[in-house]
Order: C-alpha cells, then sequence, then structure tokens
C-alpha cells in the first residue's frame, strides 16, 4: 500500500469522508420520505465518539437519533446540547426553512451541506435536486472556519 494512501485511511479525515457519504445516503432517502409523506420532520442525527449508556442503563453505540421541535429557534441549543452531553464525533441536521429542505453534516473537520428546494410541478410540492456545499454552512458546535480543515 502506498505510504500517502495507508495515511489517509487511518486519518481522521477518513472518517470525516466517511460520514459525508452516509449522510449522502440520508438525504438520497429524503427524497422517499418527502414523496410520501410531503414533509420533512426535523432531525438530528448523532454519531458518537464512544459507546454511552443511556438513560435506561441500555448501552448505545454509534447512533443516537431524535426527532427536533417544528420550532427552530430552539434548534442551534438543543443540538450543542445534544453533541455535548453524548460527546459526539458529528451530527447530521434536517429541517425545512422556508421553501427548502436544508440538511447539514458538521464534524471538528469541517461541514459538508445540501439545500434541496421545494418546487410546485402540477398540483404537488417536490423536492428539486439538492445543491451542495462543503464548508459554507455551520452551526460552530464541532467546527468553525478559523479552525481550518485537516
Amino acid at each position: 500500500m502506498r505510504p500517502d494512501l495507508r495515511k489517509y485511511i487511518v486519518s481522521e479525515r477518513f472518517i470525516h469522508d466517511g460520514l459525508i457519504a452516509e449522510a449522502k445516503h440520508l438525504v438520497k432517502t429524503t427524497y422517499g420520505v418527502w414523496r410520501e409523506k410531503r414533509t420533512i420532520t426535523p432531525a438530528l442525527i448523532l454519531w458518537l465518539d464512544h459507546d454511552i449508556k443511556a438513560d435506561d442503563g441500555s448501552l448505545v453505540r454509534n447512533l443516537v437519533t431524535t426527532e427536533l421541535p417544528d420550532d427552530t429557534k430552539e434548534h442551534h441549543a438543543l443540538i450543542k446540547s445534544a453533541v455535548v452531553k453524548v460527546q459526539a464525533y458529528a451530527f447530521f441536521y434536517i429541517r425545512r426553512v422556508g421553501a427548502e429542505i436544508k440538511a447539514l453534516l458538521e464534524t471538528p473537520h469541517g461541514t459538508y451541506s445540501w439545500t434541496m428546494p421545494v418546487i410546485r410541478s402540477a398540483d404537488v410540492e417536490i423536492l428539486a435536486p439538492a445543491k451542495t456545499s462543503e464548508d459554507k454552512d455551520y452551526l460552530s458546535i464541532l467546527w468553525t472556519p478559523k479552525q481550518g480543515n485537516s
């Protein structure tokens, strides 16, 4: 194996890139949910840094998922509190903002975001193809532009 490839595979950047791939899959599933329900429930997925014990004493591994209230004013504080509580390595946040569905993956190594316009087609609203950006949108919970990328 090439030394540079080996270095990448054992790096945290490799983990970050893997999380982007997982988040891309989540965004793809959003289109099916939209077709079925014509709405998106605000939600948060947290990737855990390590296993944790739930309030009921059970062991939680890998992921924590939760729906968020419809009122987005409280989301930042709720997400920050959840990230700190479970010591999350990364989070994926999705919600509707006006005529768009917005999704964000934030890790200590940067962000990746999707904006899916809600458009009218005949008599129904559909999701247009997602516009993506890297390190443009962020909540400043795990990453800020001042940190840069590793």
